[in-house]
């Protein structure tokens, strides 16, 4: 076991005793946000906390735009985009014993000049596809839709079960040749169970269920003699170059290959604590899945596995003001991927099947990935706190090799960011409150781009490889760059059950020092949105 093995070990083993929360960076001022902020292991994967809900009915809508500008982007981004999102989301105590939540969204993405990575993300797939030309950039739209829900039912005294479920589908096209298209599915569901004698001590079980499905397939509008090629990457830009219209090749022209994956496992949940609460939870995943057809006719193309052992909490200490929320994040992720070797038979019945003869690995990577947080909030008017402050730190690790035999590339990613923000809720009066917000954050990071070696030599193959978009993500992910954001808002009481809040924000992202690979070092996201509870 080398030396950097070790060092992965050793921290995968410290993030073990930590726990972990999602960060804020802004205080609660809706009854909604509020309401959800105090919800017992919030932001878990148990359902069964749900039973945590104080009071009857509280359900909000909100609708935001948002317009990003500049060139300081992942390659996956368009250096002109426009966003759009409308959502609903209730939370509700229907009953003594039983209680809900649940919500929807639709959301529009409209980029234009996108090119590159084919899949709609491509640090969640184990084989990744980019068009092999930066000059067949033009307009990807993309829309996603989604429907939640969870119940809690108290079967008896301190004694809670739940059942959650959660679908989210899409799909996203590009408006010039090629013309790929993507189909996105993405289900889980879970169940838990809670025991929670007093309000200074609960402890739950929960299992969870997960499939993601992004079917993908591509064609031609125009009627050209340009061929299309699609370079496969099966890490780190080492792969092979395949033209779109084949009709056994990775990507059809005339029918759509799928990327599946199952996701399954368990946590633990646990609450104690009264005036310093404390909520922990660890989870175990395993993730399953192919690319490709799983049928006699048409292959397998790749197999990949990989888990995921995760920490989630947090400390809340309450003992008058101001009130403290403090985090800790920690995963380690792992993911592995082969690559099948066949061939295709045809009988005399004139019907082809797949054979296959073998398997290949052809990824080999994982992450680790740790957040810690802080956030003070006091001078309370109300229900409402007037000042705020906190701060956010990241760190990643990455390590990962693609391989096709006998040629591999490496990549070694470490990246970390610090923000910090404050916020002010002015009371104005007449049940109006002016929220203003400040950000500033800090992202440095460092590693190698990608390595070339050779498992064996005199081998007829040829390396494969394609680092057009490798080294600008690299160069997104580590290089030192620092952002300003700013954000006012209104809110204002109209009843005791109605209330609204506008806003409007600015984040600007730059680099520090001038870019090597990436075409800017700029980036402004401006953002509009308004929202009521009722």
């Amino acid at each position: 076991m080398n030396i950097r093995r070790i060092i992965i070990v050793i921290f995968a083993l410290l993030l073990l005793s930590l726990s972990t929360s999602v960060a804020a960076q802004e205080a609660p001022v809706t009854r909604y946000d509020r309401t959800e902020y105090n919800l017992l292991w919030r932001g878990f994967s148990n359902p069964a906390a749900m039973a945590s809900l104080q009071g009857k009915v509280i359900s909000t809508a909100d609708l935001s735009a948002r317009n990003s500008l500049g060139s300081l982007c992942g390659v996956q981004e368009s250096p002109m985009a426009v966003y759009a999102k409308i959502s609903t989301a209730t939370l509700a105590r229907l009953s003594d014993k039983v209680a809900f939540s649940g919500g929807m969204f639709f959301n529009y993405n409209y980029g234009q000049n996108m090119g590159g990575p084919v899949m709609m993300d491509p640090s969640y797939n184990p084989v990744n596809f980019y068009e092999s030309s930066d000059e067949t950039r033009g307009v990807k739209v993309k829309e996603l839709y989604g429907v939640n829900a969870k119940f809690a039912y108290t079967v008896a005294p301190a004694w809670t079960i739940g059942i959650g479920f959660d679908y989210e589908g899409g799909n996203m096209a590009k408006r010039k040749d090629p013309r790929y298209r993507n189909f996105w599915m993405d289900l889980k569901a879970s169940l838990g169970f809670t025991f929670n004698p007093s309000e200074s001590f609960a402890v739950g079980l929960s299992g969870m269920f997960r499939k993601t499905n992004e079917s993908l397939t591509c064609g031609n509008f125009g009627f050209n003699e340009r061929q299309y090629f699609t370079f496969i990457d099966y890490g780190v830009g080492i792969g092979i170059s395949e033209s779109i219209e084949g009709l056994h090749n990775y990507i059809g022209d005339s029918s759509s290959r799928p990327m599946v994956n199952y996701i399954y496992g368990g946590a633990l949940q646990l609450h104690f604590g009264t005036r310093v609460k404390n909520d922990h939870e660890v989870s175990f995943l395993r993730r399953e899945g192919y690319y490709g057809e799983n049928r006699s006719t048409d292959p397998k193309f790749t197999e990949h596995n990989g888990m995921s052992i995760a920490y989630k909490g947090q400390i809340d200490i309450a003992s008058g003001e101001p009130f403290h929320r403090i985090g800790i994040v920690g995963k380690y992720t792992t993911l592995n991927c082969f690559k099948n070797e066949f061939t295709y038979t045809t009988s005399s019945a004139n019907v082809t099947t797949v054979v296959y003869t073998g398997q290949r690995e052809s990824l080999i990577r994982s992450d680790i990935e740790a957040n810690i947080s802080y956030e003070a909030l006091w001078k309370k008017s109300g229900d409402i706190y007037l000042w705020s402050a906190g701060a956010v730190a990241d760190f990643g690790l990455r390590n990962m090799e693609g391989q096709f035999y006998p040629f591999y590339h490496t990549q070694n990613r470490l990246a970390a960011s610090l923000s910090l923000w404050g916020q002010r809720n002015i009371d104005l009066g007449s049940s109006s409150i002016l929220i203003t917000n400040a950000r500033l954050g800090f992202l440095i990071g460092g590693g190698t781009a990608y390595e070339t070696g050779q498992y064996a030599s005199g081998s007829s193959a040829v390396l494969k490889q394609y680092d057009t978009y490798i080294r600008p993500q690299f160069e997104y992910e580590t290089a030192p760059q620092g952002s300003v954001a700013l954000k006012i808002g209104w809110n204002k009481t109209v009843s005791e059950k109605f209330s609204f809040t506008l806003s409007l924000s600015d984040n600007v992202k730059f680099l520090v020092t001038e870019p090597q690979y990436l075409k800017g070092k700029v980036r402004n996201i401006l953002m509009l949105s308004f929202g009521c509870n009722f």
